[in-house]
């Protein structure tokens, strides 16, 4: 009976060992995750809001996530939180072309926001923290609008290449009426006595 108890304990420990190898070959080929209207906010070291990264899908594999229909939300400086941010995704966005009244009540909605960049597709890269998309892109801002096909976007360095067909609408009004109303200066805050 030992002898039976121990071809067993030899096939049992040679199971473990193909199983734990499979496992292991299995962790060096890379894991993915999926994720649907996700929101991924990106924080610079200091803790500040960098951009939130919206979609309707998502593959992460490795160092770069797979997005459908993207939407890069290019957050103001003074932003600290997602939590004090209203969410872009699923929302309905003005056309390109759309007359300065309509543009104006869309970002009355979005006071946190600079920017919108959308897209059908796109891949962000974690490492160099760039998003590139093949696409039709659309820029969105209260300023101006941007149409093109392919982009680069790198938030850092606050670069944009929209690489092809480029269609550009300026919004001088926007900016003559920012100039004439310059926004209040704050003060320092005081010290306590």
């Amino acid at each position: 009976m030992g002898y039976i108890d121990e071809k067993i304990f030899r096939s049992l420990m040679f199971g473990l060992f193909l199983l734990s190898s499979s496992v292991v070959c299995a962790q060096g080929t890379g894991t993915s995750a999926a994720m649907e209207d996700f929101a991924l906010p990106e924080y610079r070291k200091g803790g500040r809001l960098q951009f939130i990264l919206y979609g309707k899908k998502a593959e992460n594999l490795g160092a770069f996530i797979h997005l459908q229909k993207p939407i890069l939300d290019m957050v103001k400086n003074n932003v600290r939180d997602i939590t004090t941010v209203k969410p872009i995704l699923n929302q309905p966005m003005y056309r390109f072309g759309a007359d300065t009244g309509e543009v104006m009540n869309f970002w009355k909605k979005y006071p946190h926001s600079q920017a919108f960049i959308t897209s059908e597709s796109a891949v962000y890269d974690k490492n160099t923290k760039m998003l590139r998309g093949d696409s039709l892109t659309e820029l969105r801002s209260r300023e101006m609008d941007i149409q093109g096909v392919g982009f680069d976007a790198e938030y850092e360095k606050k670069f944009v290449h929209i690489r092809s067909k480029v269609k550009v609408i300026i919004r001088p009004e926007v900016r003559r009426r920012a100039e004439q109303n310059p926004s209040k200066k704050t003060t320092k805050p005081q010290e306590a006595k």
